[in-house]
């Protein structure tokens, strides 16, 4: 199985960027929770994600299709549980440019399994920390 990498690194107060194959992301918090409030927060990112990730997979779907998808977009939201620190409850609502037939029904529907995100949100990963300290 191939592996997939991020490395995030503090950019300044309680920014954080996370940098992969060129490319990056920051995220903060807000200014009441102590931060500056310069990026998203890494759950919006998170949320983000897995909004990008499905509609990316639906384009790719009704791409290869001949399905209009062009101004199609995706809502994320979540429930946060403060006295746990994880957000649950997932919904993700679609919206497509055109009225939805049954080809374009199925085109959605078939685009989930295909969401690593999703999946991965939906299977429960394992997470596992290591600590390292100067070399």
């Amino acid at each position: 199985m191939p592996t997939v990498s991020v490395t995030s690194t503090n950019a300044g107060a309680t920014v954080f960027c996370a940098e992969t194959r060129g490319h990056n992301l920051f995220c903060d918090i807000p200014s009441a929770m102590g931060g500056t409030d310069t990026a998203m927060t890494p759950v919006e990112a998170l949320l983000g994600a897995l909004g990008n990730c499905l509609g990316t997979v639906i384009a790719l779907v009704c791409q290869n299709k001949g399905l209009v998808y062009e101004g199609l977009s995706v809502d994320v939201a979540a429930n946060y549980d403060p006295d746990a620190h994880r957000i649950d409850d997932f919904v993700v609502t679609v919206h497509m440019p055109g009225p939805i037939d049954e080809a374009t029904r199925r085109a959605v529907e078939a685009a989930e399994p295909l969401c690593n995100v999703h999946n991965t949100l939906t299977h429960g990963a394992q997470v596992k920390t290591v600590l390292v300290g100067p070399e």
